[in-house]
């Protein structure tokens, strides 16, 4: 058959195929692409596995070094969830290859901080940028949608938190070849398939929130009885008003907390500042009875012994009352 011929007949085939012509060709390509892709995602799931469990290691040993309270979890995406959301990424974009699937900003795995305080969400972004590769932030407020239709409108929003993009860094690395002591040579192509430059998501949120995030999306998503009610949607947004006054309580607490902190280890220059403490251990009638001189030199022994703060005093007297 001549060239041109052939040519003629390879696209009368291909338009048979693909009635809707190249576009359609490119998106069964990159089916095909995102099938292999899921095959050997499954068999490495090791390799993901360690990955998050050496970023939580990391992101733990950090926040205990700096004194921050929270809880730090994390997944591997499964793969009934990674395939709907490359199947519907390839349907706008279609995939060429591993490497478009691997660069294009899914979340393979995700990580979780909720903090105990939501004031310390700025000192572990610090600390993300300080232990990690820092790629981005976005930032999800009370305000974004998730643009579907309910049967009620909220008034306080969705959840409220930050998602961070990091990645290992030459430290992290090192941590993840230790700890993948079983790695092996992928058996199929023969060449090294380790995930330790991959962006890991971290996201930030209070235990308050992610709380009420965790109910909120259980009911929305994870329902098996139908779309919640317009009045559960009410009440889940009720709850949501809740967590956000919470958490500003807990954050003048956090406040107070510290003030109160600080206050403590001051140091104490005058006798009426001795007097207000030793009159939570002693009498106020019987405090009268010591002469102010005598106060005077309890003064001038607590500094000289660098006793002199509230704290310390306060400590004294509790061991000198137990006695």
């Amino acid at each position: 058959m001549p060239l041109g011929q052939e040519h003629l007949a390879q696209s009368a085939e291909e338009s048979f195929l693909f009635p809707n012509g190249p576009v359609e060709h490119n998106r069964q390509l990159g089916l095909a692409e995102v099938e292999k892709f899921l095959q050997k995602y499954e068999r490495l799931q090791a390799h993901w596995q360690v990955l998050k469990d050496c970023a939580i290691e990391i992101i733990k040993a950090k926040m205990k070094e700096k004194d921050i309270r929270g809880q730090v979890t994390g997944r591997v995406k499964d793969i009934k969830s990674l395939k709907a959301k490359l199947e519907q990424r390839n349907s706008r974009a279609p995939y060429k290859d591993d490497e478009a699937i691997l660069n294009d900003g899914l979340d393979f795995v995700g990580l979780r901080i909720a903090l105990y305080l939501p004031d310390d969400q700025p000192k572990v972004e610090l600390l993300l940028k300080e232990a990690f590769v820092y790629e981005s932030t976005t930032t999800f407020d009370r305000d974004w949608d998730y643009g579907r239709p309910q049967a009620y409108r909220k008034r306080f929003g969705e959840y409220a938190a930050d998602h961070v993009w990091v990645k290992l860094n030459k430290g992290g690395q090192l941590q993840y070849y230790k700890m993948f002591k079983d790695y092996q040579r992928d058996a199929i192509t023969g060449t090294s398939i380790i995930y330790q430059s991959q962006p890991l998501e971290v996201q930030l949120r209070s235990v308050l929130m992610d709380a009420w995030a965790n109910i909120s999306h259980f009911l929305e998503y994870k329902h098996l009885d139908g779309a919640p009610s317009g009045k559960e949607m009410q009440l889940l947004d009720a709850i949501k008003g809740q967590v956000e006054g919470a958490e500003i309580l807990i954050d003048v607490l956090h406040q107070e907390h510290n003030k109160r902190i600080n206050n403590n280890k001051r140091r104490i220059d005058s006798v009426e500042d001795v007097n207000d403490i030793v009159t939570e251990y002693i009498p106020a009638d019987l405090l009268r009875k010591i002469p102010r001189g005598d106060m005077e030199l309890l003064l001038k022994v607590l500094q000289t012994l660098d006793h002199a703060t509230p704290y310390k005093l306060r400590k004294l007297m509790a061991e000198v009352s137990v006695s």
